[in-house]
């Protein structure tokens, strides 16, 4: 997620897809239970007179094992505590299965308990990156949050209690891999892992579903860029997905002897390119190569791959309401080509973040006025 601050929820949606290659290892179906429908009483209606457009056709009565954990939510870690009883209440009716914390690009400036002593005291802004002039990248003040910092900062206890009292079950809780890039020490990663290794413990068995770092590959992340100079184990200037692979193989050791200790089983995602980019920056130079790079160093370590899309910034309805089809199932398809193409592991693909570019008051305008002019769509 950029930098971008709202006061809402930040739309987030797991996405399983549960059919790819075969596939049989998914996480996100290990408490499948089926279910039956309920058919409701019927009643006569005129037949139709148009000409039918149409066929479905179904060759069994189940098409698919769907996912319980298809549609989540996230909570803000700047909007304070989530006490209040309209929004509690709210979260019930809306019934997410699952909520993400801390954040998208916040998750990389986050620490559980406490803000270690081995950060820089400022980091490269990779969105003013020009060319490969390293000095002509300005740098932004380390500006980090922790899970008890309390105030207008939502902590991690306050997230907990808020799952609890909105009766959500399950969570995905995304942890900093930033601090694996920037940190000072010696072994930054060693250090990084570590840090998401305690919260595994202190989170002790309430969250399953985890994921490393946010949106890694972009240059408005921490993750994209580092001084060399203030690197001490020999990381690259920018990172690459055979790096992040590398580190998050780390992250997956850590965080798995972790929750071993204590007697729990967790599943852990990592970040994959969703489309292709054809451009000459070095973000798009980096894009090119990630899936490739990230899928030879996890091999089967992997528990689910990672993707975000921010839909559409239009003022069209229409497209607002098929563009995320259309570009979800582009998407996929990107993925399992290069997984065929790389012969990696067939995992479920999550979406563990989305949204819309455009202002939420003016979209929600144009959908009720999209509505009211096809009423067929509203609910009596």
């Amino acid at each position: 997620m950029k930098r971008i601050f709202y006061a809402f929820f930040l739309g987030a949606i797991v996405l399983v897809s549960s059919n790819l290659y075969g596939q049989t290892d998914n996480c996100f179906l290990y408490d499948y239970q089926p279910k039956v429908a309920e058919i409701p009483a019927s009643v006569d209606s005129l037949k139709p007179t148009q000409k039918v457009s149409v066929t479905l056709k179904l060759k069994t009565d189940t098409i698919c094992k769907v996912s319980k954990y298809v549609f989540g939510n996230a909570v803000a870690a700047w909007c304070g505590s989530y006490t209040d009883a309209a929004l509690i209440n709210a979260t019930k009716l809306m019934d997410p299965t699952l909520i993400r914390y801390p954040g998208g690009t916040w998750s990389d400036g986050w620490f559980m308990d406490k803000v270690p002593t081995d950060l820089p005291d400022s980091v490269y802004d990779g969105t003013k990156y020009n060319g490969v002039s390293i000095t002509a990248t300005p740098k932004n003040k380390v500006g980090v949050h922790t899970g008890t910092q309390g105030g207008w900062v939502t902590t991690t206890d306050q997230y907990y209690a808020f799952r609890k009292a909105a009766g959500v079950s399950e969570g995905l809780i995304t942890v900093n891999y930033a601090y694996a890039r920037i940190g000072t020490s010696k072994d930054p990663v060693a250090q990084a892992a570590h840090e998401a290794a305690n919260w595994v413990r202190y989170d002790n068995g309430r969250t399953k579903y985890w994921e490393i770092g946010n949106e890694s590959a972009g240059p408005w992340e921490w993750t994209f860029m580092i001084d060399t100079t203030k690197n001490q184990d020999g990381q690259p200037t920018f990172i690459s997905g055979a790096l992040y692979g590398k580190h998050f193989k780390v992250f997956v050791d850590s965080m798995k002897a972790a929750a071993q200790t204590i007697g729990t089983t967790i599943y852990i995602g990592g970040q994959v390119q969703a489309a292709a980019d054809n451009g000459n920056s070095q973000w798009a130079l980096g894009n090119r190569t990630w899936n490739e790079g990230f899928f030879k160093q996890v091999s089967n370590t992997c528990d689910f791959y990672v993707v975000h899309n921010y839909f559409s910034s239009s003022s069209n309805v229409k497209e607002l309401l098929t563009q995320p089809g259309q570009s979800i199932k582009s998407n996929v398809t990107y993925i399992w080509n290069d997984i065929a193409k790389y012969d990696a592991y067939s995992k479920p693909i999550a979406l563990t973040e989305y949204n819309m570019g455009w202002g939420e008051r003016q979209m929600l305008e144009h959908l009720l006025q999209w509505v009211c002019r096809h009423p067929f769509l509203c609910v009596r």
